[in-house]
């Protein structure tokens, strides 16, 4: 479906938690090779959500219109944290915290939107 988005001169994102493992396949390298993405980080908290949640992008939109719109830098205050870690130095998620944070905010979802109608 990329290529012929490519192909077809359709914009495409993809996205995924930072920590996501999918950027690592050599097939979804070369995809994105193949259609010319470039990479672009974001902070679902700079967009109202009450996790700080980093997201990596891979898009063919316009460089200017992914930092105008997309990219912005969340900050950690008043934030809840999706892990605690313990005494003994074991890393547990927080399962509330966690199912919450599946949620993308209106925000987000809103400037997704909005760069695609600045690249129309």
């Amino acid at each position: 479906m990329l290529s012929l988005a490519k192909v077809r001169d359709v914009y495409v994102a993809i996205e995924q938690p930072l920590n996501s493992l999918m950027f690592k396949y050599y097939i979804i390298v070369d995809l994105i090779i193949h259609i010319d993405a470039h990479r672009a980080a974001t902070a679902l908290q700079a967009f109202t959500s009450p996790h700080m949640k980093h997201l990596e992008i891979y898009t063919t939109l316009p460089d200017h219109i992914v930092k105008a719109h997309i990219a912005k830098k969340g900050t950690r205050a008043g934030t809840k944290a999706l892990a605690v870690r313990s005494d003994a130095g074991w890393t547990e998620g927080r399962k509330a915290e966690m199912k919450a944070s599946k949620a993308y905010p209106h925000a987000f979802c809103k400037a997704i939107v909005d760069a695609a109608q600045a690249a129309a």
